[in-house]
Formats: structure tokens, C-alpha cells, sequence
């Protein structure tokens, strides 16, 4: 039983805390930018949480409820991570300036464009991060 109460801590702990960082994140922003810049910077926030929300393709909850995980499914879903993020951050730098048309914000195709570097990160967190979850039980 002491497992699953540390498993809800962590997954409650995790949860918050993200969501604290993000109202942090808008907070400082908010400090920081005009109402114009702040709507851009909203747009293009929105445009990343949709491409990265399309990007993970359900690698992670595979690892977590794998009944079994060996070193190939791990390196699998590693390619996979890989390979949906840089299609991902390809997809996305192509479709900045067509986006930015759209909206009539010239910064919007430099903001998304930057935005998508985290995608070359990602893929080396999410197998770890699905294993940490999948410890937890």
C-alpha cells in the first residue's frame, strides 16, 4: 500500500508543480511583455502544445505499460521519440511563416521557430521519464 500512496505523492507532485511553472512562466512573461507581444507569445505557446502533443504518439504510455521492457524496446521507442520530434520540428519550421501570414505577426515565424529546439531535446528525456513512472508502480 506504501507504494501506491508514493506513486499518487509523485504523480500529484509532478502534476502541480508543472502547473505552477507555467503560472510562474506566464506571470514573469506577463511582466515582461506588451499585450501584443503576450498574445504572440500565447499563439505561438499554443502552436507548440499541440505539435508536441501530436509528437509523443503514445510512446511513453507504451514503456509504462509494457508488461515486459527490454533494452530493444527501450532503443525502439528512443527512434521513435527521435524521429517524431525532428519530423515534428521539421514540420513546424516549414509551417512558421505560412503561420505568421495567417495571423498577420511577422514574430510569430521566429518564436515557433525558436520554440522548436526543445524538440531536439525531448527524445532523450521521455524513454527516462516513462521508466521513473513505470518504477513507480
Amino acid at each position: 500500500m506504501g507504494n501506491v500512496r508514493r506513486a499518487i505523492a509523485f504523480s500529484a507532485l509532478d502534476k502541480y508543480a508543472s502547473q505552477i511553472l507555467q503560472i510562474a512562466t506566464l506571470a514573469i512573461m506577463s511582466r515582461l511583455l506588451t499585450p501584443a507581444e503576450i498574445g504572440t507569445y500565447m499563439v505561438a505557446s499554443s502552436i507548440f502544445l499541440i505539435a508536441d502533443s501530436l509528437r509523443t504518439f503514445g510512446v511513453g504510455v507504451y514503456v509504462v505499460q509494457a508488461p515486459e521492457i527490454r533494452r530493444e524496446a527501450l532503443r525502439t521507442a528512443f527512434t521513435i521519440t527521435l524521429a517524431l520530434s525532428l519530423a515534428t520540428m521539421v514540420g513546424l519550421n516549414l509551417l512558421a511563416a505560412p503561420l505568421a501570414a495567417f495571423y498577420g505577426e511577422p514574430g510569430l515565424a521566429h518564436l515557433v521557430s525558436l520554440s522548436t529546439l526543445a524538440f531536439v531535446v525531448v527524445p532523450f528525456a521521455t524513454p527516462v521519464v516513462a521508466l521513473l513512472q513505470r518504477e513507480m508502480a
